[in-house]
């Protein structure tokens, strides 16, 4: 795990946290979870976060999906479709600091 946090004058603070997994049975199946966040101190008590998560998977998950006929009738098999390998969630939250 690596963890880097940098202030940025007096009421900006910025944080990027890196956590890598590997598989040691099968080592070109590893994952990788990384935060960058940027939080502004508004007032005493308030402040704003916001964050970007990137989460990488090299060996993605399978999803299993129901086959269709031409007419949208479900024909009883499935598809295993592979997900995407990075995956982004972007978060802002309003902190109240007690």
């Amino acid at each position: 795990m690596s963890r880097g946090w940098h202030k940025f004058g007096a009421n900006t603070e910025y944080v990027n946290t890196l956590i890598l997994d590997d598989n040691l049975e099968d080592t070109s199946d590893w994952r990788g979870d990384m935060l960058n966040a940027v939080t502004v101190t508004m007032t005493k008590r308030l402040a704003l976060k916001a964050g970007l998560k990137w989460l990488y998977d090299a060996q993605p998950a399978f999803e299993a999906v129901p086959l269709q006929d031409a007419l949208g009738t479900p024909t009883g098999e499935i598809a295993l479709v592979e997900l995407d390998n990075l995956d982004t969630i972007f978060t802002t939250s309003l902190v109240v600091n007690w």
